[in-house]
């Protein structure tokens, strides 16, 4: 991974319009992203915070690892969903 210097990206950001609204538009995406995890973990239950979390994971190593599956310990699967370990059962 490469690092800009502040000042570096701030003027590609002035002199690029096209990088402006590129950027702008990935971070309301990302926002939008990030306001319906913040939803999902306000408003739905424990059993489906799970099952939401647990597609999402499928879909995101099905793109990038070939294997059968991935190993997450009771105490992953809690900090993934948001609970304690007690909670699970």
């Amino acid at each position: 991974m490469n690092f800009i210097a502040k000042d570096v990206f701030f003027k590609l950001l002035l002199d690029i319009p096209a990088l402006q609204r590129t950027f702008i538009k990935n971070i309301g995406h990302e926002f939008g992203v990030l306001a319906n995890i913040i939803a999902v973990l306000a408003q739905k239950n424990l059993n489906a915070r799970l099952a939401i979390n647990l597609l999402i994971l499928e879909n995101r190593f099905q793109k990038h690892y070939k294997s059968a599956g991935i190993d997450l310990t009771r105490e992953d699967l809690a900090n993934i969903i948001g609970t304690s370990p007690r909670k699970f059962g």
